[in-house]
């Protein structure tokens, strides 16, 4: 006896899902996705109008092919998996770099990071974060160039001699940085010997935020 095939709900809302990323591009069109994905762009078609099932290999194929038109998609994301992390900056573990946001809407970001694929952190946890990119290299070998990191929110008032944290001053020049307080003095230390230790007053910091797990490269 043969298994029934049943669409589903799910299958139609990953369909329109992808078919609004499509959209999303100037001059992107369907027939150029589904040429990278299948064989038959009817096909194709059927499974954007929710009247056939998408398998991961096909939505792992729609990823990778929006990739190349800049749009940044998981499969989670599609498949309704699990709750993600915004990458919202990238952030000097070096020379100063102005913080360079984008603007994003809150929970948004120009990239992302599944809770699911990060040990030691729940996805409670994970809703309330944001993650930087680091740039730079004042932190090595604790953090390389390119690395990613995550951050608690509104985490000043819990930081300590020692932590690790992402600060931004009145300037919006942005650092990573081992933080230590002197004389009523915010101290920002590198492990790396050739950058200086950076010396603020507490009213100069616009942000400072705890970074709570470091994703190596």
């Amino acid at each position: 006896m043969c298994a029934e095939y049943r669409i589903t709900e799910k299958d139609k809302e990953i369909g329109a899902l992808i078919y609004e990323y499509i959209k999303s591009v100037p001059g992107l069109h369907k027939s150029d996705i589904a040429k990278l994905v299948v064989k038959d762009n009817a096909h194709f078609y059927r499974l954007l109008n929710g009247k056939h099932r998408w398998t991961r290999e096909i939505i792992d194929k729609v990823v990778a092919a929006l990739s190349r038109y800049g749009v940044v998609v998981s499969p989670y994301e599609l498949l309704g998996e699990g709750v993600r992390i915004p990458v919202v900056a990238e952030v000097s573990a070096g020379k100063a770099l102005v913080w360079m946001e984008g603007n994003h809407p809150s929970g948004n970001g120009f990239d992302y990071i599944y809770a699911r694929d990060i040990p030691g952190i729940s996805e409670k946890m994970a809703a309330e974060c944001y993650a930087v990119r680091v740039r730079g290299d004042s932190m090595i070998p604790l953090l390389k160039n390119g690395e990613l990191l995550i951050v608690n929110p509104d985490s000043r008032e819990e930081i300590v001699n020692g932590d690790h944290v992402v600060f931004t001053d009145t300037d919006r020049n942005s650092y990573i940085k081992w933080v230590s307080f002197e004389n009523g003095l915010l101290v920002l230390n590198s492990f790396n010997p050739i950058f200086q230790p950076r010396c603020f007053k507490p009213s100069d910091a616009v942000l400072m935020d705890k970074i709570i797990v470091i994703i190596k490269s």
